[in-house]
């Protein structure tokens, strides 16, 4: 995606979510979450690679450890996964910016460290992860939930999770709202979002 000469990670998401009318449509072949499709082959080159910048291993060597990186998220006091976005995207004016030796995408930059500490309830603080991880049932048996809903894209499955699609029912206690976080590599291997929404055949 170099030739289209996007910088980083929200330029990226901003291409994706069609704000760059300046740039051909996104081909639907190609993930908006390259991360989740492309797994470790990704991680070799990350962002930089991805987008043709070469930056992201040096920011990649700067990052804190995570053990350092836990002590500052866990003092904003943030409640959930979209608290952070939000958070990261600028938005709570309430609390100090995001420093740059600490990634956006803590699943992705620490990967197996992040899932195995608690994921986003040890990153964030709130100690409900593991309590989760507990109940949320096997990939299997959530897809079984998800594809009846006819979500066609990740914007789509986030709007769900985020409560604004009023057509749909609630989203079970039991069915994680990040599977590619919570199920890992069997998320990736089973198709990614595509496997994950049902959409593997769609045209």
């Amino acid at each position: 995606m170099g030739h289209f000469k996007l910088k980083s990670f929200a330029e990226w998401r901003a291409y994706c979510r069609k704000e760059r009318k300046e740039l051909p449509t996104k081909p639907n072949d190609v993930p908006a979450q390259p991360y989740a499709t492309y797994g470790e082959e990704f991680m070799r080159g990350g962002w930089g690679r991805w987008l043709g910048t070469n930056t992201v291993a040096t920011r990649r060597r700067k990052y804190m450890l995570y053990d350092d990186a836990l002590k500052f998220v866990q003092s904003l006091k943030l409640n959930n996964h979209l608290e952070w976005l939000a958070f990261c995207r600028g938005e709570r004016t309430d609390l100090p910016g995001r420093p740059d030796d600490i990634p956006m995408n803590p699943y992705e930059f620490y990967g197996k460290e992040f899932r195995e500490r608690g994921g986003w309830g040890a990153w964030l603080g709130t100690g409900n992860i593991a309590n989760q991880k507990r109940i949320f049932s096997t990939y299997d048996e959530a897809v079984k939930v998800v594809h009846p809903l006819k979500l066609k894209t990740q914007r789509e499955w986030h709007d769900y999770i985020r409560g604004d699609r009023e057509d749909l029912p609630p989203r079970p206690g039991n069915i994680p709202s990040n599977p590619y976080s919570h199920y890992g590599d069997e998320f990736r291997e089973k198709g990614g979002w595509r496997g994950w929404l049902g959409t593997q055949d769609a045209p």
